[in-house]
Parts: C-alpha cells; structure tokens; sequence
C-alpha cells in the first residue's frame, strides 16, 4: 500500500521490517519473499547480501534466483538479469519476471545500448499485460520497474 501510494522509502523500511520480523521467528521463506519485495522496490543493494546467504538456507530453485537477481541488480549486469527474468517465467512467477525484464532494459539502456534492451521491453510488457484481465491490452499493473514501460514499438 506505501508503494501504491507513492511511498517507495516507506515501502522498503516496511519491507526490511517484515523481513527481520520473519527472520526473527525463523520463517526464512517469509524473509526471502520481503527482501526480494525491497529488490523490486529499487533497493537491491540494501539486501542482496543477505538474500545470497539466505538462498544457502532454503530448498528448491526460487531462492537462489532471488538471489542473482538483487545481485545482479545491483551490478547493473544485463546477461545476468536476462538470464533471471527468464527463470522467474519458468517458475511461474511472471509479474516478478516481467520486472527482471525490465531491469534488463535499464541495464542495457544505461549502458548505452538501446538497440539491446528493445527485446527485454517487449517481454516486460508482455508479461505486465498478461499479469492482468484487461481486453483493452493496456497495462495497470504498476511497480517502480514497470511504472513507466510504453507499448513496444514495432
């Protein structure tokens, strides 16, 4: 609600507050799950390394892409976000995979290469569309990485 509000500061400390509240009662799926809300809040490097030790601490496939994903957000690193948005898609996560392609698009965009981040784009919207049951095929899902993502030209 803080981040729907236009809140982001608000929404990480919210989010960090979750996560030391589950890790306190050592609910680590919980704390994951709220670190990982900071990474799509745009705070990954207030909570990459501890989502990287966490993902030594819980089972299965989900943890460790977390994990690259704030790392790789925080390096700015675009192959690697590619590469995580795509295994966000294949657990079923699109909302949260179509964000990672947003990051790619950034990532590629900061490093001067627009041409690169176009693909990224389009998977970004597809997904953030298919995330909701809208016929008119716009997007009103709204999170800090796809708040500003344009229909993709052709």
């Amino acid at each position: 609600m803080l981040a729907g509000g236009g809140d982001i500061t608000g929404a990480v400390r919210a989010a960090l507050a979750v996560a030391d509240q589950a890790a306190g009662l050592g609910l680590h799926g919980a704390e994951m799950f709220a670190l990982h809300d900071a990474v799509r809040l745009g705070a990954a490097d207030l909570v990459a390394d501890r989502l990287d030790r966490l993902a030594d601490q819980i089972d299965g496939a989900l943890a460790p892409v977390l994990a690259r994903h704030a790392a790789a957000y925080v390096a700015r690193d675009p192959m690697v976000l590619d590469v995580v948005a795509k295994q966000l898609e294949q657990l079923g996560m699109m909302l949260h995979a179509a964000e990672a392609h947003a990051h790619t698009a950034d990532a590629y965009r900061r490093l001067g290469d627009p041409r690169r981040a176009q693909p990224s784009v389009t998977r970004a919207w597809a997904l953030a569309r298919d995330c909701q049951d809208d016929s008119a095929g716009e997007i009103k899902v709204r999170t800090p990485a796809l708040a500003d993502l344009a229909a993709p030209g052709l």
